[in-house]
């Protein structure tokens, strides 16, 4: 199901702005995170997965949003990312999300199984 995008003239609630931050901010964290000649392309992660990785950060049981390596190693948030995905994401992004994780983790030595 596809909603239309609204005009940018109209206000949007504060909580939808912070959130929208707090998965940049988490993004851009896990990119930071990761080895500079090895991370997959930020850009190639559909909008779809982003609330997936912040809204389930919290059953990762890692102390920082940066520790990629933590994050792989956890089943219940890589469960719960890939669950989240299921729900949220076209067949093609969901495709082009897992990959993106696969890359992430095997970048630091973790790949998803």
């Amino acid at each position: 199901m596809h909603f239309p995008i609204p005009p940018a003239d109209i206000p949007r609630p504060a909580s939808l702005n912070m959130r929208f931050v707090n998965n940049l901010a988490l993004l851009v964290g896990l990119v930071a995170g990761l080895p500079a000649a090895t991370y997959p392309d930020p850009h190639k992660l559909p909008k779809c997965a982003l609330p997936c990785c912040a809204d389930n950060f919290a059953v990762a049981g890692c102390k920082s949003k940066l520790d990629i390596d933590c994050m792989c190693q956890s089943k219940p948030f890589v469960n719960a990312v890939n669950a989240c995905l299921i729900r949220n994401c076209q067949p093609p992004d969901l495709i082009l999300a897992r990959k993106w994780a696969a890359d992430a983790c095997k970048s630091v030595g973790h790949p998803l199984k």
